[in-house]
């Protein structure tokens, strides 16, 4: 018994220590980010100002860019940060949940520890053969790779505690559990049917259709519930070993390295944390505030302000998820409290906050990225049809707030609705010193991307340092506060960005298989014109949007359907505003639609009713692609007119 406590103490002593280790990995990740951010920053402040171009400086971004999602995965791990689609596990019983989990940590461990010791293998290479990095401050290659697999080993540590943990509540479960409870619950038929629909993939995979075989196994091991960026390398890693070999697999690493070497990438990590940093230091409620006191006397004011609200927090956080949280935590009590309709506030809202419509736009990034198109243009191109859409959306509301007033107030409502608005005296001009912060910023950022006074990337540097500065020189916030912030951001940019490198993996068997071409001879074989292509995307989007995120959707969907677009002659800016506004429609379309989830819990309002007060405005974007189509300059002009 004594001795049963002590190896318990040990393993609790061990596994503190090495959580500590993961976090302390994390942070190193978060400050070498940071010290990139201010590189970067100085860099395009000194190349604009005096004309100084700083050596190295474009080299260190792309390694730290390379480091830097490997180092904190192990802590993002440990926080349950990692993407992982529960549509289906969440129906499943708590010991049939608990039986598939099991498993599912079990095989979680191949692909880390694959990639870990080809990892290994490649530092000792680097190391034999006394490799540099290509920079003008060369170092030893071998350190950078060690760092790397320093981060995988300790993901592999966490992934295993996972698996120790699955296997202790699934023995827990059954104790507690009657013996014809256990009968009932069928534990071992979810783990039969998870590896035999393995085998199935594979088997189809070797005998009937090589594309069907490996998608068909990448959609059984994420549906089972492994996270993303696992589920695509262990499809990618079956395929390249099919294909190549046992020699082929030193691929792997290759592609996962050459995937994240991108100094255009390191935009996304800067925009999500300068993001979060405006969030945190309370502008929503600012401005909120400020066109509160100027729309409030009217029925369809405070919606049109909402709308403007979240169009301006768009543009500060990238990011139509945190948008959704922030603007709804903060509008929707106050719409609430002044009588408006439930649902159609929810509708609102998510319309809203499409944060990938708004430049800076994370998804932006990941869709130039894979797509080679201008991160930039994309950007400016992006104006026009939020514009167009934001229109649209204050045109209905100012439309049912003349002939639907039900829709958009209750009748009970509409006899107080003066009362309720008529508050106390404020003071518009200190409202409006305080919302002028997080008015200019979007027009520093997107006006120095137009004017070429700085890159995209070094745009978003200057939005953290922005950010910094107001969080702790005018809104007096504590940096210790903006920690938890911070962290929350590397967590997001880190579940991005390996699922980046996996697909890099998954998209080299993609391009084996030579979907894409494959796609192009069987539309233009048949004589299927461009519309039918667009039609076959537009279901594809929506359906796969109900299931996934935006940025796995584009990761796995860009490669295939971006040459067919091309092949067709279709306008590269108008493919790309029409892509990023089904994905957009995606995260408000059930069951799996985040932002309906987001709004629902925050604003404590019943699922179906967030969903009803979606249905006219995914009406409203879907118009709005049509608009795109018909006159594509709404999209083309901006960019045409760009200073490069």
């Amino acid at each position: 018994m004594r001795n049963s406590q002590e190896q318990h103490n040990i393993i609790e002593v061990l596994d503190n220590i090495t959580d500590k280790i993961s976090l302390y990995a994390c942070y190193i990740a978060l400050f070498l980010m940071g010290v990139i951010c201010l590189f970067i920053f100085s860099m395009g402040f000194l190349r604009y100002i005096l004309g100084i171009n700083i050596p190295g400086i474009f080299e260190l971004t792309v390694d730290a860019m390379v480091i830097f999602p490997f180092l904190s995965a192990a802590y993002v791990w440990k926080e349950k940060g990692h993407i992982i689609i529960t549509v289906f596990t969440t129906k499943l019983s708590i010991g049939a949940r608990r039986a598939l989990d099991f498993w599912v940590s079990i095989s979680s461990l191949f692909f880390p520890a694959l990639l870990c010791w080809l990892y290994i293998k490649w530092a000792f290479i680097a190391f034999e053969h006394s490799q540099k990095t290509v920079s003008p401050l060369p170092y030893p290659k071998a350190i950078l790779l060690s760092i790397i697999t320093f981060g995988l080993f300790l993901l592999l540590i966490q992934i295993f505690k996972t698996v120790i943990a699955n296997f202790y509540l699934f023995r827990e479960h059954i104790q507690n559990v009657k013996k014809t409870s256990i009968v009932k619950e069928r534990f071992l038929y979810y783990p039969i049917f998870y590896f035999g629909a393995i085998i199935i993939s594979i088997l189809i995979f070797l005998n009937i259709n090589k594309v069907l075989g490996v998608i068909f196994l990448f959609l059984t091991v994420m549906f089972a519930g492994m996270p993303i960026f696992l589920a695509l390398g262990v499809a990618g890693s079956y395929g390249i070993y099919y294909f190549t070999g046992l020699k082929g697999l030193s691929q792997i690493p290759l592609a996962t390295y050459g995937a994240l070497q991108s100094f255009p990438l390191a935009a996304m990590p800067l925009f999500i944390i300068g993001g979060l940093i405006m969030e945190e230091s309370g502008i929503v409620q600012d401005l909120f505030n400020f066109l509160e006191v100027i729309f409030r006397k009217f029925l369809a004011g405070l919606p049109i302000a909402t709308i403007l609200v979240g169009a301006i927090i768009c543009a500060t956080t990238g990011s139509s998820l945190g948008a959704t949280a922030v603007v709804t935590a903060v509008v929707m009590p106050i719409l609430l409290k002044r009588g408006y309709n439930a649902q159609f506030c929810s509708g609102l809202i998510g319309a809203s906050t499409v944060g990938s419509l708004i430049p800076p736009s994370v998804g932006v990034i990941v869709y130039a990225v894979i797509s080679n198109d201008s991160i930039g243009g994309l950007f400016m191109a992006l104006l026009g049809p939020a514009a167009v859409l934001f229109g649209l959306l204050i045109l209905y509301t100012l439309f049912i707030s003349f002939f639907k007033k039900e829709l958009l107030i209750d009748n009970t409502n509409m006899e107080t609705f003066e009362r309720r608005t008529s508050l106390e005296k404020v003071n518009l001009f200190s409202l409006a010193l305080k919302a002028i912060y997080g008015i200019i910023m979007p027009v520093f950022v997107i006006g120095g991307i137009y004017f070429g006074i700085f890159t995209p990337t070094e745009a978003a540097a200057f939005l953290v340092v922005y950010a910094m500065a107001i969080s702790l020189l005018v809104k007096k916030r504590k940096l210790f506060n903006l920690g938890s912030f911070i962290i929350k951001s590397g967590t997001l940019s880190t579940s991005l960005l390996l699922i980046m490198a996996s697909a890099a993996i998954f998209g080299a068997v993609v391009s084996r298989l030579r979907i894409a071409p494959m796609l192009v001879n069987f539309f233009m074989e048949y004589g299927l014109n461009k519309f039918v292509f667009i039609v076959l995307v537009f279901f594809v989007l929506v359906v796969l949007g109900m299931f996934i995120n935006a940025s796995t959707i584009t990761i796995i969907t860009l490669p295939i359907f971006h040459p067919v677009a091309m092949a067709y002659d279709i306008n590269p800016i108008v493919f790309a505003m029409f892509y990023l506004i089904l994905l957009e429609m995606g995260t408000l379309t059930p069951p799996v639609g985040l932002n309906l989830f987001t709004i629902s819990s925050i604003g404590d309002i019943p699922l179906t009713t967030v969903i009803k007060g979606h249905i006219p405005f995914l009406i409203i974007m879907v118009i709005t692609i049509i608009f795109v189509f018909l006159v594509p300059e709404i999209a083309t002009w901006l960019p045409s007119t760009m200073i490069r």
